[in-house]
């Protein structure tokens, strides 16, 4: 997958997208690229989903480094919780992706 960044925005507000610092950071990557894999899986009844574990890990290792993806304690079709260590950075940090509703259409 090759996904670039077109524009940054901050529907709910800088504040919350990390301050005006990260904001700034984050629009010097407009223009720029992110190369990664992507996974698709076949359910019984032969419709393709996402294989979020791969594709997470995949997207993580491309934009903070190979070795960024230290863990991921739990990967459930409702909650996703991945400890990372961005290349460069002197701490960890602990994601974690919920689902609160799908649908379909």
């Amino acid at each position: 997958v090759n996904s670039a960044t077109k524009r940054v925005e901050a529907p709910c507000g800088i504040a919350l997208f990390g301050g005006n610092t990260t904001f700034q950071a984050a629009k010097t990557e407009i223009g720029t690229s992110l190369l990664y894999e992507s996974r698709f899986l076949k359910t019984a009844s032969g419709t393709a989903i996402a294989d979020r574990e791969y594709n997470v890990k995949s997207i993580a290792k491309a934009a903070m480094g190979e070795n960024s993806v230290l863990d991921v304690p739990l990967a459930s079709p409702n909650k996703f919780t991945a400890i990372l260590a961005p290349k460069g950075s002197p701490s960890m940090l602990q994601v974690d992706l919920v689902t609160l509703n799908r649908r379909q259409e």
